[in-house]
This record gives structure tokens, C-alpha cells and sequence, in this order.
């Protein structure tokens, strides 16, 4: 198996170790987490490697896999992602094996997709995005760079995502509708109308 580490230890990052090992591809060398100590167990065999600072080393190593185990701060995980890809990480898509993905459906590097997610055809999906439990990309939408989809919110047929957006838990995005970049839509909230940029939006409908 080809060695990963995982940035984050909280519980984005536990979830992901399960996918990772459920689907028995990568072995998970150790955890990045400026809250733990370099060396200090964090789960079951698997130990913190250190902080950003031991990022370099790590891939001078021979360490060349990554993942962002960070899910609840956008800015946070940009700024994350433009540091290990200049450092020249690579960061592979990591899905659980329950989850539907359409073959004619493209996703980028470093997505993460959750157990019973759902992405049909020709759904394209951008880099180091979240796909989380249970949540629906219907076919022929665009979900930009560092989109959350939570869990169970379904985005129907046609719809685009701007960067850097959060879909909340068990939200609708009505079909063929855009939803602009840097956007909160909140948890269980029917859309039904574009989105700007920079907007958060709540209720049913949402406004």
C-alpha cells in the first residue's frame, strides 16, 4: 500500500481514516496537528508526525501523499492546500467504497467523498471539495474548488457552486441554478433562486 498522511485530527480527519482504511488502499503514516505533540498517539496506531513546519521533511522523505483532514474552515483549508501543493504533495481522491460516483463524472485532486454520497453523470467536481454522508450531486452540475456539500443535502440536475461554499445538511438546490462563490447556504434551506457571491441564505425558501 502507498503510505498517506492526513492534516487535521479532529473529526473530519477520523472519518477519513475510516474511509482510508475501509478501502484498504493507503496506509496512513501519522497525522499533522499543530494540537498534538510530534510522536503523541492519536488513533489506534497511528501517531502525530509534527506540525506545517515538518511538512518539508516529511516529503524530502518520501512521503508524497496527503489529505486535508480539516472540514470546517474553508479559508483555513485553502490556505492549507496552497502549501502542500508547493511543496509538491500530491493529493489523491479519497472515496468510500459505498459511495455511487458516474463514470462520466470528473473530480479533482484532493476531493473527499463520504460513505453513501451520490455524484451522477456528467457531474464535475473540483479540487479538495467535500462530498459529504448521504449528499446528492445530480447530473450535469459544476461544484467548484473547496465546496462542502454536507450531509444529505441534494444539489439537482445543472446546478454550479462557486468556490468556496458551504451547502448545509439535508439543503435543496433546486435545479439549474448558480450558487455563487464564498456562500453559506444553511442547513435544510430550499433554494430556489441564484445566489450571489458572499451571501448567506436560511429558510424554506431560502432567502
Amino acid at each position: 500500500m502507498n503510505d498517506i498522511v492526513i492534516i487535521g485530527a479532529g473529526g473530519h480527519a477520523k472519518v477519513i481514516k475510516d474511509i482510508i482504511n475501509d478501502n484498504n488502499y493507503y496506509n496512513i503514516l501519522g497525522v499533522i496537528d499543530a494540537n498534538l505533540k510530534k510522536g503523541e498517539l492519536w488513533q489506534s496506531n497511528i501517531y502525530c508526525l509534527g506540525n506545517d513546519l515538518d511538512l518539508c521533511n516529511i516529503y524530502k522523505s518520501g512521503i508524497e501523499n496527503i489529505v486535508i483532514g480539516i472540514g470546517n474552515n474553508l479559508a483555513l483549508r485553502t490556505k492549507i492546500y496552497k502549501n502542500i501543493k508547493k511543496i509538491g504533495f500530491n493529493l489523491p481522491i479519497i472515496a468510500h467504497k459505498s459511495a455511487f460516483i458516474s463514470k462520466t463524472s470528473i473530480i479533482d485532486e484532493g476531493t473527499v467523498i463520504m460513505p453513501l454520497a451520490i455524484i451522477n453523470s456528467y457531474a464535475k467536481i473540483g479540487k479538495y471539495a467535500i462530498i459529504n454522508s448521504g449528499a446528492i450531486v445530480e447530473h450535469d452540475c459544476n461544484i467548484e474548488d473547496n465546496v462542502h456539500i454536507a450531509p444529505g443535502a441534494c444539489i439537482l440536475g445543472g446546478v454550479k457552486v462557486g468556490n468556496n461554499t458551504h451547502i448545509g445538511a439535508k439543503a435543496v438546490i433546486i435545479q439549474s441554478l448558480e450558487i455563487g462563490a464564498n456562500t453559506v447556504v444553511g442547513a435544510g434551506a430550499v433554494v430556489t433562486k441564484n445566489i450571489l457571491n458572499n451571501k448567506k441564505v436560511m429558510g424554506v425558501p431560502a432567502k
